[in-house]
């Protein structure tokens, strides 16, 4: 077994070309005869290609590698690659070890769990940190698969989803991932305590097609749960890692004004006024919202409870009393005796002509 760069120590052919742009495919094209051009530079949609040769018997095994140094200065980069250089299987198999005692550093009882089971419960564990920030943003999915045709990504930070998987997170007694997501969270709640549609992973506010201006009238351009589901997540990422310090700054950053807000974005009833749908499709007041403005508001009231904030707390139990009265008595559909998954609303709040909008209970979504 012979660990080898290429014939020449090194990268053998290579080729610097344009993509994407005067028709032009893509520099790989030049590999199709197995020879590259070694074109050194280009400019524009830049893309390039490298070759690595090796002379071996049908029955001989061969090890190449490759490599990808990255920096903020140019000397990074090359000291970086010069200490790859001097082993690279050693960098493999210490990130490799690195790794494994990250899996496995939870003394987990799997009981009868079959051991397929248990490896992709630690793959599921593996990918999710890949698409972790380490300023603390959960992205959604670092793909490129919408870039053919919207010129986007995935690489966003939606407070929903980033919730949910702190949750899971905090489950598998990842607190610490768990965390740097709420510290993420206290750094880009809006003032008034509501989360907008998705973030950069920086916590700049990122690109939204919620619009804030429909039919020339004013609409807040958010998705309600998001909001809720934070502070149902937080108050699981506290009962279950019981870290007091972190939550002590978090309380006032996040908890009191979220739960304010989802006490007052209500209509005279105690309902809560409409907003968009967990799927970014439909405006309204939908069950999925409004189990998860429940748990919010339940979590909220547990934080102030227990921080002594009798008077609060007992704000957001009322709130969370009257949001349950009053979904009873306006999602029951009594035609087909079940709830609906959602009220339709207009412009100024109203319910619609068009009133609930039912499916089976199996198709819809909703929070504990």
């Amino acid at each position: 077994n012979v660990t080898i760069f290429g014939e020449s120590g090194g990268v053998d052919q290579y080729a610097t070309g344009q993509k994407a742009i005067n028709n032009q495919e893509g520099t790989w094209r030049d590999a199709e005869d197995g020879i590259l051009s070694e074109n050194t530079i280009s400019q524009g949609s830049v893309d390039s290609i490298i070759g690595l040769s090796v002379d071996a018997d049908p029955t001989d095994e061969r090890t190449l590698y490759a490599w990808l140094a990255c920096g903020e200065h140019i000397d990074d980069v090359t000291r970086l690659h010069e200490r790859v250089r001097e082993d690279p299987g050693h960098f493999i198999k210490r990130t490799h070890d690195y790794w494994y005692l990250w899996c496995n550093k939870e003394e987990t009882d799997f009981g009868p769990m079959p051991a397929e089971l248990v490896n992709e419960y630690k793959r599921s564990l593996l990918t999710i940190r890949t698409q972790i920030d380490d300023a603390g943003g959960i992205l959604a999915a670092n793909d490129s698969d919408i870039q053919a045709f919207a010129g986007d990504t995935y690489s966003y930070v939606w407070p929903r989803d980033g919730s949910l998987v702190a949750y899971a997170l905090d489950q598998a007694g990842r607190h610490e991932l768990a965390s740097g997501f709420f510290d993420f969270a206290g750094r880009i709640v809006n003032r008034e305590g509501y989360f907008l549609h998705k973030y950069n992973p920086d916590g700049t506010l990122a690109s939204s097609w919620h619009p804030y201006f429909v039919n020339g009238r004013p609409r807040l351009p958010i998705q309600e749960d998001e909001t809720a589901l934070v502070l149902w997540s937080l108050w699981n990422h506290f009962d279950t890692s019981r870290s007091i310090e972190s939550i002590k700054e978090l309380y006032a950053k996040i908890v009191t004004p979220c739960a304010d807000f989802l006490t007052n974005y209500t209509d005279s009833e105690g309902l809560c006024k409409g907003s968009y749908d967990l799927w970014e499709e439909r405006w309204g007041i939908h069950a999925f919202t409004v189990g998860a403005v429940y748990g919010g508001l339940r979590a909220a009231a547990n934080f102030a409870h227990s921080f002594g904030e009798k008077h609060d707390g007992d704000r957001y139990d009322a709130a969370a009393e009257r949001l349950t009265k009053v979904v009873c008595e306006k999602f029951f559909d009594e035609p087909g005796k079940r709830f609906a998954r959602m009220i339709a609303v207009d412009q100024d709040g109203n319910f619609s002509p068009t009133g609930l909008r039912t499916r089976p209970l199996w198709d819809c979504y909703f929070s504990g």
